[in-house]
């Protein structure tokens, strides 16, 4: 990864590439990285903050995979929690491109 090609797309990181967030250990590009999606959810200055505090989801760094949304309280059967909005792969094309 480079300032020029900062993360953002797969062929550039590996960490996109295998479907993992960067981290501070795996990325020495900070803030200019663009493979922080989740990191940047969590209020900081310049984000949309999604997750509230009573949504009953919390934002935690998982160590090696990077960050993760949890659910901090029991949701209903057919509870909305959250729209997805990344990509829908096959299990073929999750293989080719893993």
């Amino acid at each position: 990864c480079t300032k020029e090609n900062p993360c953002n797309d797969a062929t550039s990181c590996s960490r996109r590439a295998a479907m993992m967030e960067c981290t501070n250990k795996s990325c020495s590009l900070g803030k200019l990285c663009q493979n922080r999606q989740l990191q940047r959810l969590s209020g900081r200055p310049g984000s949309i903050d999604i997750l509230k505090s009573d949504d009953g989801l919390e934002l935690r760094d998982t160590g090696e995979k990077g960050f993760g949304i949890f659910a901090n309280r029991p949701f209903e059967p057919n509870e909305l929690i959250g729209e997805y909005l990344g990509q829908i792969y096959t299990e073929s094309e999750f293989l080719q491109i893993k």
